[in-house]
């Protein structure tokens, strides 16, 4: 029956020590795939930056071929009809006046979404943090607390099997029986 106690007791630890190796190992995946599915957020993010700047600069060039086609004709048109002076200026002004407005209405729309963009990022590192914070975390201590209680546990079973007792002082003694049985 000693062997048996002894064998319960040493089960029991090695139960929860794997159980502590097998918290441990999920806390690791856990953080692991947090860190994998943030550098996948991270590339598709900055991908969609790469391809909002790209797509601009193609606004950009779109408008400077719609800005010098409109200038052009403007100017050719004023020759044809014979007209100079302050009046065809105006109207090569009042052209860069659009083709600025325009450019500029294209950077102010990719900085907006740029720092969209970066808000998304930023959003993305606190769900990984989010993640990581929500997986279990073995603890040594609790470890070594729960193994503990178990041997003491088992102690305890394995003295009261064998007969010995407690005494204040802390050293084992024999039970008595009781006077008259």
């Amino acid at each position: 029956m000693t062997a048996l106690s002894i064998a319960s007791t040493a089960a029991a630890g090695f139960g929860q020590v794997a159980g502590y190796q097998e918290q441990k190992a999920m806390a690791k995946a856990t953080r692991n795939a947090a860190n994998n599915a943030y550098a996948m957020d991270l590339h598709g993010i900055t991908t969609r930056q790469m391809q909002e700047q790209d797509a601009a600069a193609e606004r950009k060039l779109e408008n400077q071929r719609e800005y010098d086609a409109a200038r052009a004709s403007a100017i050719v048109n004023a020759d044809q009809a014979g007209v100079r002076g302050l009046s065809v200026d105006a109207l090569l002004n009042d052209l860069a006046g659009q083709q600025a407005s325009r450019q500029k209405a294209v950077d102010t729309n990719t900085s907006w979404q740029i720092a969209q963009l970066q808000d998304e990022k930023l959003g993305a590192d606190a769900t990984r943090q989010s993640r990581i914070a929500s997986a279990p975390k073995p603890s040594a201590t609790g470890l070594l607390l729960k193994v503990g209680g178990t041997a003491v546990s088992g102690l305890d079973a394995y003295k009261s099997r064998t007969g010995q007792q407690q005494t204040p002082g802390g050293s084992p003694r024999p039970k008595t029986k009781a006077l008259g049985t």
